[in-house]
């Protein structure tokens, strides 16, 4: 759900029968372009008729966006088979980053927590998550979380461009040298991401 350009339905489609629904729809197109089954929308409303119910429905870096989450958790159950999963991975409220990015803004430096939210990017952060707060939402829906994986997914060598992705940035090769110096510290702090494994 959600998948952009298609590049986690390509890696999955080798071994899997995969598809997927974005909001954009020059993106989706793009997808459908090389020959993705990608539909154009937002789940589970835009999801086509003939759709049946999944093994597994996935949100990479997605849910974080999305500020109706009753529904959405809704449309999963709606569309998960029995027994089928379902997976989410979020940026952590918990993570090392953010909680440095709660201090900094205690001193008026709002900018790192700013960039966090992603607020001057196309699709901001409506939310933030922890391990606690994921399951308990998921709970109330009958979602067991079966298993939880941290994952170190930053690639310090691209951080570059990854600061450069605000608009406001002015400073983002000072900020990924500096980043890169601390990055072996901050390996052994709290994760700032996580993959949750849910089932019904």
């Amino acid at each position: 759900m959600g998948c952009s350009y298609g590049w986690f339905i390509e890696k999955a489609s080798g071994v899997y029968e995969v598809e997927g629904i974005e909001a954009e729809d020059t993106v989706a197109q793009k997808a459908r372009d090389k020959g993705l089954r990608v539909h154009t929308g937002l789940f589970p409303q835009d999801l086509p008729p003939e759709c049946g119910k999944y093994d597994f429905i996935i949100f990479n870096n997605v849910w974080e966006h999305i500020n109706h989450t009753t529904e959405l958790i809704d449309g999963c159950v709606k569309y998960l088979k029995k027994g089928g999963c379902l997976i989410i991975t979020i940026p952590l409220s918990t993570g090392a980053i953010y909680k440095i990015s709660e201090w900094l803004e205690r001193f008026g430096r709002v900018k790192e927590l700013a960039r966090l939210w992603q607020l001057h990017f196309h699709s901001p952060h409506i939310y933030y998550f922890n391990k606690k707060n994921i399951e308990q939402l998921m709970s109330k829906k009958g979602f067991k979380l079966v298993e939880c994986k941290d994952i170190r997914s930053i690639d310090v060598n691209k951080m570059k461009e990854r600061f450069e992705m605000d608009a406001e940035e002015r400073h983002g090769g000072r900020k990924a040298a500096i980043f890169k110096l601390i990055y072996p510290v901050l390996k052994r702090m709290p994760a700032d991401k996580a993959v949750f494994f849910f089932r019904i």
